[in-house]
């Protein structure tokens, strides 16, 4: 494998999943990219998994997390597990023969509402926000980087028992998301919901919504959106 291309959020795995979660400050041609241990939806286990490190790859991280990189498994409920697929290969990780002719490709960021270009050291480690002096991780399994809120992957199961049963003497407002979703709603809010919203309780959502978050916003009305209740 003499590259690897980087991984943005919207991307699918070879199962058909999707990736949830990105880092809106590092956008690559406007998407943003994702990270290892971000969240992926798979379809066909219906569950949300998260991508693991796996393979050669070069240090390279975004405000603490890991750049996912093609052909890294989506850990979900299948077995064996899928692996990420990239969209583009324009920003990929070059690997020569050996690790003093890899390089990074150079790359346009938007660290924010300004497009900044930034080009990334041809030796690593380096002075980049991009570089760590930190190496890889020989096994993936150790990664510190765990799924959003350090939770188990969520499963989302069509066979749950509906709401008027699940949610009985239960205060909704202390209920988290994604027991919500799992008692009300179908699987297919799964691919719009915001993954950093679904281990948050209703309340906490209502709370931040009122503040004027836009993604608990968004949370909040597909919660009660009739298109996607069970």
């Amino acid at each position: 494998m003499s590259e690897r291309a980087w991984i943005r959020k919207g991307d699918t795995s070879s199962a058909g999943g999707e990736v949830l979660e990105g880092i809106e400050n590092a956008a690559h041609h406007g998407v943003a990219l994702t990270f290892v241990g971000a969240q992926v939806f798979c379809p066909v286990c219906k569950s949300i998994g998260h991508i693991e490190a796996a393979g050669h790859r070069l240090p390279m991280t975004m405000y603490g997390k890991e750049q996912a990189l093609e052909d890294d498994l989506c850990r979900c409920l299948c077995n064996p597990p899928p692996t990420m697929i990239a969209s583009q290969h324009i920003g990929v990780q070059n690997f020569g023969q050996g690790s003093d002719a890899a390089a990074v490709t150079p790359m346009v960021v938007t660290p924010g509402p300004r497009l900044v270009g930034i080009t990334l050291p041809k030796e690593y480690p380096g002075t980049s926000p991009w570089a760590t002096q930190t190496p890889a991780l020989e096994n993936p399994s150790d990664s510190p980087i765990k799924p959003l809120g350090d939770a188990d992957p969520f499963e989302y199961a069509e066979d749950v028992t509906g709401d008027a049963e699940q949610l009985a003497g239960v205060d909704r407002s202390d209920m988290m998301a994604c027991d919500i979703i799992r008692a009300e709603c179908k699987g297919s809010v799964l691919r719009e919901f915001p993954g950093q919203y679904l281990n948050s309780t209703l309340g906490e959502i209502q709370s931040d919504a009122g503040d004027g978050v836009k993604e608990a916003r968004k949370a909040l009305k597909l919660l009660n959106d009739n298109r996607f209740k069970k």
